[in-house]
């Protein structure tokens, strides 16, 4: 099931590094000698040079000088500025070579930062949580934004990614403001999975004609999307009327979550549609799918709380994974024949249908798949007055026995016979046990009577 909760980022603590070095008896001072400081900044005698493992958290404004102590200054280790709150520029040198993760996550103060030229890579988690972050300067032939290196940022509408960079890693800007129109400069060649993961005030995105790979769900969450723009020259994606295709338009990869309209007709181009495709659009009521579409994607209507009637063609095999998750004002559905497999969650939270008729060619349904809801504390109940329509041999008649979900059978009951042909015996033994109690009392009243008289 898709989650739609804010996970917080992971802050990464400073982490200690241990030697397990052979040295003489002799050699204690030399082993003290490995880690030292200049009252701020705890180095760390390394490979080349020292890289940085601490820093004091009083520190404000930091220019991070090439040497110390005849030393090179060549890398910082993971979570070295993690959560100093007074911490408002930094300077790193050039010489640094390696960065940790999570060096600058939570700096909430942090405005400036100039990071060292020889970096190829922003690493993961890098401003995670930088709300104040006005100013950085990149690297010249940085070539990666790892993932959640800008998450929860509260306003990126200044940056501009420099167009030497080719890949953005997961989640890299989740829950950032990027700005309303945002442009994906020439030169990225993909998107990983979430990369602008519910950046909310985002209304129209470029895809660049270079782009060959826009990751699984990239732009889920991001409310305000109207319209996604290609660029010419791109070979891989295209967008029509706002929505993103491929370029053949036979994959549907997302529709933008506040596009007006509350009806949409499918392409008949269209053979898939991409993992949480419509997700949260909250306009549409009516989407129609060609029967050129063979399957779908996880997700693909999860969250569209508005969504009344969908249609599923004729050759789909599977109800995806939340594929119909919260979609609240789903009142009737139609499963055909060619479906086999109804995965978890797949109609989770939809509280107003009430029936569902599943048929026999289905021989697996997943775990809270039909007439469940999970309240705030996310715990699962089940829909009330919800009826599941199947025949008595059936996957949905031992999910339904499984979950304590009502169900009707469409064949009828074929344990009728067995009930009647139990009762009729419990019947006849009752009979026979009244039979003999009563011979029993008469039989008795006589001896009674005899000895009397």
């Amino acid at each position: 099931m898709i989650d739609l909760k804010k996970s917080a980022f992971t802050v990464t603590a400073a982490l200690s590094v241990l030697f397990s070095v052979s040295l003489p008896a002799f050699a204690e001072e030399e082993t003290k000698a490995k880690t030292f400081t200049d009252e701020i900044l705890t180095y760390e005698v390394t490979n080349g040079g020292v890289r940085i493992t601490e820093c004091t958290d009083t520190v404000i404004e930091l220019k991070v000088q090439e040497k110390i102590d005849g030393y090179n200054i060549v890398g910082i280790a993971d979570g070295v500025f993690a959560e100093h709150s007074s911490l408002k520029s930094v300077s790193l040198p050039d010489s640094i070579t390696d960065m940790g993760d999570a060096v600058f996550t939570g700096c909430s103060a942090l405005k400036s930062v100039k990071l060292p030229s020889g970096m190829k890579t922003i690493p993961a988690q890098t401003f995670a949580g930088c709300s104040s972050l006005e100013e950085v300067i990149f690297p010249e032939d940085v070539t990666e934004i790892g993932s959640y290196a800008f998450s929860y940022c509260d306003d990126l509408t200044w940056l501009e990614i420099p167009q030497t960079v080719e890949s953005i890693g997961t989640y890299s800007f989740a829950f950032s403001n990027i700005g309303e129109k945002f442009v994906i400069p020439e030169g990225v060649v993909s998107l990983d999975a979430f990369s602008f993961y519910y950046c909310d005030g985002v209304k129209s995105v470029t895809i660049p004609a270079s782009m060959v790979s826009v990751g699984s769900m990239a732009f889920l969450g991001c409310s305000s999307l109207e319209q996604y723009i290609v660029e010419t020259g791109n070979e891989t994606y295209s967008a029509e009327y706002g929505v993103l295709y491929s370029a053949e338009k036979d994959m549907l990869v997302s529709y933008p979550n506040a596009k007006t309209g509350d009806e949409f007709n499918v392409p008949e181009t269209v053979q898939y549609i991409a993992e949480g495709a419509f997700f949260g659009n909250e306009n549409l009521k009516k989407i129609t799918i060609p029967e050129s579409v063979v399957a779908f994607g996880e997700g693909v209507f999860s969250n569209c709380r508005s969504l009344k009637s969908v249609n599923i063609p004729s050759k789909v095999a599977e109800i995806t994974d939340s594929m119909f998750c919260d979609c609240y004002s789903l009142s009737e559905i139609t499963i055909p024949d060619s479906v086999t497999y109804i995965s978890d969650y797949a109609f989770l939270e939809c509280t107003s249908l009430k029936s569902l008729t599943v048929s026999d060619n289905v021989t697996q349904i997943g775990e809270r798949a039909i007439g469940f809801y999970d309240d705030s504390d996310g715990k699962f109940k089940k829909i009330d007055g919800f009826t599941l329509k199947a025949n008595f041999d059936s996957a949905a008649k031992r999910y339904a026995k499984d979950n304590g979900i009502k169900i009707d059978y469409l064949d009828g009951n074929k344990n009728i016979p067995y009930i009647i042909i139990i009762s009729a015996v419990i019947g006849v033994v009752i009979i026979g046990i009244i039979i003999i109690v009563v011979r029993t009392i008469r039989k008795k009243k006589k001896e009674h009577e005899y000895y009397s008289n």
